[in-house]
């Protein structure tokens, strides 16, 4: 046999060995004299896990393999196959990594400890900063195996990893979803199952159960929390993640990260929604039962103005609770939850307003003076509509 039959030969069987650590069905294409070669080398692993940690390594190995290769003029036969391997394990390290992060950015909803932290741009919790500790992290492996190639910047495994990343990151906005809107019995659940996990037992259910339903805040307030971690990862998080990514050969990643943000907005839109949907409910129910309130108070036949009446106080007092529950957690979102609330409340008043059929005197100077008390409470959150 000729060197470079001997030659060619042994990259066919490292090609072969390393397809099989990684491909388990690789050895049902390879022809049944290559076979008989590897079966004297054992048996080689079943479970993709356990060879998952090797991938950038053996990427990195097979380079340099190449490397030599081709610095020693061998034939093109050879460095063919090398070529070959090297594209095949990068394109299943790609794919592995981002399986692994993407599920572990899908299952950060279960390591949610509703711990509030300050920022600078409000509180979060941890989350946002997990979503980008996985997203750098990746990011840097990543460079090991797709985009540290110069030579290859047209490279079709960089375009598979821009959608692959995109994708991961959606997985952050479903995450949020899922905390903000699932149901109080299935957060509960995980809160408590993760408890138990941490303390190493589950005989003390419960001791548990009190400790989980502690832990996990009432769903006004998580809607602001995610709320919060929403803004967060808008404004910080992601625009960080794209310059990371960006600084390490994907130059075109503008429009993934625009779609992103996208989604991110939309998210936004739907939880202060859901917020504002919660807390017009008994401002509201308080408007029409003070203004309407048959018992109590006739527009048309009612005494001389001596003091606002308490509907007008429970409405402001129920406002000032409002404000309270968002500035402890986001401040940011002060302006924006109150001045939405007044802007609803105004419009209602003016509705209900409209629907007498008639004032007396005494009732023109309670609508006023109500009018002028809530306009005047509330002048730093007054919008042009509810102007």
């Amino acid at each position: 046999m000729s060197m470079q039959a001997m030659v060619n030969e042994i990259c066919e069987v490292y090609s072969d060995m390393v397809h099989l650590s990684f491909f388990p069905d690789h050895w049902s294409r390879m022809p049944e004299g290559q076979k008989d070669i590897l079966k004297d080398w054992g048996k080689f692993p079943e479970s993709l896990e356990m060879a998952r940690p090797w991938l950038t390594s053996c990427v990195r190995e097979i380079e340099s393999a190449l490397s030599i290769f081709q610095e020693a003029g061998l034939p093109l036969q050879v460095t063919k196959v090398m070529k070959m391997l090297l594209r095949n394990v990068r394109e299943h390290s790609m794919e592995t990594l981002f399986t692994h992060a993407t599920r572990e950015i899908q299952s950060l909803h279960a390591r949610e400890d509703w711990k509030v932290q300050s920022e600078d741009s409000g509180c979060i919790t941890s989350l946002p900063l997990l979503v980008e500790n996985i997203a750098v992290e990746l990011i840097l492996t990543l460079e090991q195996v797709v985009t540290g190639h110069p030579e290859d910047m047209k490279d079709p495994l960089r375009d598979d990893s821009e959608v692959l990343f995109g994708k991961m990151l959606e997985k952050t906005i479903d995450c949020l979803s899922y905390l903000a809107f699932e149901q109080e019995e299935d957060l509960h659940e995980e809160a408590l199952l993760k408890i138990a996990t941490q303390s190493g037992s589950m005989d003390i259910v419960g001791s548990l159960g009190e400790m989980a339903e502690d832990s996990l805040p009432n769903s006004d307030v998580r809607l602001i929390i995610i709320l919060s971690n929403c803004h967060y990862i808008t404004t910080q998080v992601i625009p960080r993640v794209f310059d990371c990514f960006r600084a390490h050969g994907y130059p075109t990643a503008k429009k993934t990260e625009l779609s992103i943000l996208e989604q991110l907005s939309q998210l936004d839109r739907k939880l202060f929604d859901a917020y504002i949907e919660r807390k017009q409910q008994p401002l509201l129910a308080i408007l029409e039962t003070g203004m309407f309130s048959r018992s109590s108070f006739d527009w048309e036949d009612c005494g001389s103005l001596r003091e606002i009446r308490s509907y007008i106080r429970e409405l402001l007092m129920t406002l000032v609770f409002i404000h309270n529950e968002v500035h402890l957690i986001s401040p940011l979102f002060v302006s924006r939850v109150i001045s939405k609330l007044v802007e609803i409340t105004a419009h209602e008043m003016l509705v209900l307003l409209m629907e007498i059929e008639v004032f007396s005197r005494n009732g023109s100077l309670h609508a006023y003076a109500e009018l002028t008390t809530l306009k005047e409470t509330a002048d730093p959150f007054i919008t042009d509509a509810a102007e």
